[in-house]
């Protein structure tokens, strides 16, 4: 069951989608140390594609195949933005923490109805945003808070 703690502490990832943006989590989690045990897509043979290149255990051609897995203790959802807010709900009712790439939902109601399933579920649940863990962000609010750079009063940023 998702939440359960292993000895070696390790967490189980799935992930749903395919693509590109899907690739590069994939490669960021597995150069972490994280363990990525299944994969999900629209079709069977792009998630055995995507299997076999990050070498992956299982593959499924659908998203409720991999949510139901026991095995898996959180999410990451790179699919089609307008699928995120009904793959999330999904994965939570399955007892998975989800991280979700941005758009996180659709409108102000999607992100509700998420939010409330997650507290609900007592469930992890968080949008994707490379630039929050990335060391360079980091380091800005570092300087930032130390004053340093003496009191900052505008920023121009181009990413």
């Amino acid at each position: 069951m998702a939440g359960d703690q292993r000895s070696d502490g390790s967490i189980r990832w799935g992930i749903l989608g395919s693509g590109k943006i899907s690739s590069d989590m994939c490669n960021a989690l597995t150069h972490a140390g994280s363990t990525v045990r299944s994969v999900a897509a629209r079709s069977e043979a792009s998630a055995i594609q995507f299997a076999s290149v990050h070498k992956i255990p299982k593959a499924y051609g659908s998203y409720s195949g991999l949510l139901a897995e026991d095995d898996i203790d959180i999410v990451y959802i790179g699919t089609i933005h307008t699928s995120h807010a009904g793959l999330v709900l999904e994965a939570l009712e399955h007892g998975k923490h989800v991280l979700c790439e941005k758009p996180f939902g659709m409108n102000s109601r999607e992100v509700e109805q998420m939010q409330l399933k997650a507290k609900e579920k007592n469930l992890f649940l968080m949008e994707n945003m490379w630039t929050r863990s990335f060391p360079a962000t980091r380091y800005v609010e570092e300087l930032i808070s130390s004053k340093s750079l003496g009191e900052v009063v505008t920023c121009h940023a181009d990413l």
